[in-house]
């Protein structure tokens, strides 16, 4: 192609003339005619790529349905595969109807793999069944129809054996059917959550009536209902003095004392016990207050793990101190008068603590919680704690307590009635610090033993000390410092400096590394700014 008369002028606004229009069109003409051919000509070239793709796809086809029959799986003997099936359930106690998920995801694969899953009862010892209500498509119509199509051939995969069963449900209807259905796994339910979504609380009663001879086996008890039913209600529920049961969960409206359960018996309780209404206008009672709970645990002396939410106020009411010599895993949240509380806990074997003060009520006085927290530090492998029960020197002071500490979570508070969440700089560069070994060996650190750190919203440290602080406990030569295992920050900051680079080789060494941060307020050109708007 010869050189363009218009060179020069390509890629400008130059405006031709009428006589430059008939050389511009007399000289594409022959290049014109050469594009043609060449599309042409390509395609030719596609359609005969495209026969030679599809023969080729017919015979990689035909290959691979023929190396199917040469997959390993195909011939792993049925006992590895139970134990594979066993292994794709959830962690969760209870399994979802789902066909995306195991054990219904299994039955989908092949007609093999569908009869080796309906032959294993284990696969379908839990289940949640969910609610229904009408304003969905089907409404109770097509919930019963689910029941007994879905749920009852669930449920009949181990009708005829002796496999313990979980069961967790939600409610918001009344549904009779469901209770017949559900009728014959009663005698081996070793598992039962109720949640009432809407309604009320009468539509779980085929639950809450069932006597001990009814649930024989029960020993795990979770119920969950907003409802407020009066004040009498629950302690009349049956269920709840079944005396085989040993953990307990609950978030009702009750006074919890007078919640009828075996207490002696206990060996796991979680309460989240609200105010009740009563005949009397404006008058409530029940709700957790912190005397209660020291009396809740007064009442169980097998307890091992424990989890009370603070619903009632008031005035500390005094206590005797309680003993209690089984009590490992402890937790308050929306708490007060923690200090006389753990004054009065005398629990030796205690390892995990979790405190959470009610909001605005996080420093009322950090010296006595400090010292009242003294007496349970001895054992703590995991604590997690609201930051702000600390100022700076009494978290340092607390960190060299816990010599024993694997496990150390701190978090932000709640905001306050006003929304504003309370930002003050107590986990500093100093407080990690004091977590980050010398270079010499010998050296002493608080939390020799510390493998997991979690901070929640309250870091204040910079990304040059957190980087400090890995790689010093990730190559520590002193034997008794094991590496990290997980660390997890939440700033509430902008990122400075990239730290992921200088640890790749710990994380490919095993190190669990998550790092957030908060976008950087950036300020933009705003014409209209000040523009009066009357």
């Amino acid at each position: 192609m010869s050189v363009s008369p218009f060179a020069a002028k390509l890629g400008s606004n130059y405006v031709p003339c009428d006589e430059e229009l008939e050389q511009l069109r007399a000289y594409i003409r022959e290049p014109l005619c050469r594009l043609a051919a060449l599309e042409d000509r390509m395609a030719a070239l596609r359609a005969q790529l495209d026969l030679l793709t599809s023969q080729r796809d017919a015979l990689k086809a035909t290959i691979d349905e023929h190396k199917a029959l040469l997959s390993p799986m195909r011939r792993v003997p049925e006992d590895i595969l139970r134990e594979v099936f066993e292994y794709c359930l959830a962690a969760e106690p209870v399994v979802l109807i789902d066909a995306r998920r195991a054990p219904m995801l299994l039955t989908h694969v092949c007609a093999h793999w569908r009869h080796l899953a309906h032959a294993m009862p284990s696969l379908w010892g839990a289940v949640h069944i969910p609610g229904s209500t009408f304003s969905q498509p089907g409404g109770i119509g097509g919930m019963l129809k689910f029941n007994s199509a879905i749920v009852g051939g669930w449920l009949a995969r181990t009708k005829d054996t002796t496999q313990p069963m979980s069961l967790s449900m939600s409610f918001r209807s009344l549904n009779q059917t469901l209770g017949i259905v559900l009728q014959d796994t009663f005698p081996r339910l070793r598992r039962l959550e109720l949640t009432l979504e809407s309604g009320d609380n009468l539509y779980m009663q085929p639950f809450l009536r069932q006597k001990p001879k009814d649930l024989p086996r029960l020993e795990v008890l979770k119920i969950d209902s907003k409802e407020d039913s009066g004040p009498h209600f629950w302690p009349g529920v049956e269920l709840l003095s079944l005396p085989t049961l040993r953990s307990v969960s609950l978030r009702i409206r009750v006074d919890p004392m007078r919640l009828p359960l075996p207490w002696n018996d206990l060996l796991e309780l979680n309460l989240r016990c609200f105010f009740s209404a009563t005949t009397m206008p404006a008058v409530f009672v029940g709700g957790l207050s912190v005397a209660d709970s020291l009396d809740v645990v007064r009442r169980c002396p097998r307890l091992r793990k424990c989890s009370f939410q603070i619903t009632r106020g008031g005035q500390f009411q005094q206590r005797p101190a309680v003993h209690t010599t089984e009590l490992r895993d402890l937790a308050l949240s929306d708490a007060i008068f923690l200090p006389q509380f753990l004054e009065r806990l005398d629990a030796p074997s205690l390892e995990r603590l979790e405190l959470a003060p009610k909001a605005g009520r996080e420093n009322d006085d950090r010296i006595a919680f400090l010292r009242a927290l003294q007496p349970h530090t001895a054992h703590l492998t995991a604590v997690d704690f609201v930051v702000t029960l600390f100022n700076t020197q009494t978290l340092t002071a607390l960190l060299s307590m816990v010599p024993l500490l694997r496990c150390l979570t701190l978090r932000a508070g709640q905001a306050n009635p006003d929304g504003v969440i309370s930002r003050e700089e107590i986990l500093d560069n100093s407080v990690l610090g004091s977590l980050t070994p010398m270079a010499f060996s010998d050296a002493s650190v608080y939390c020799p033993f510390l493998t997991h750190v979690e901070f929640f919203s309250c870091a204040m440290f910079s990304d040059w000390k957190l980087l400090e602080f890995i790689r010093a406990r990730m190559t520590s030569q002193a034997a008794t410092l094991p590496m990290l295992c997980s660390v997890v920050v939440c700033f509430e900051r902008p990122r400075y400096k990239d730290i992921l680079p200088a640890v790749a080789d710990h994380m490919k060494a095993g190190l669990k590394l998550r790092l957030e941060y908060t976008q950087a307020v950036v300020w933009r050109y705003d014409p209209r700014a000040g523009l009066c708007e009357l």
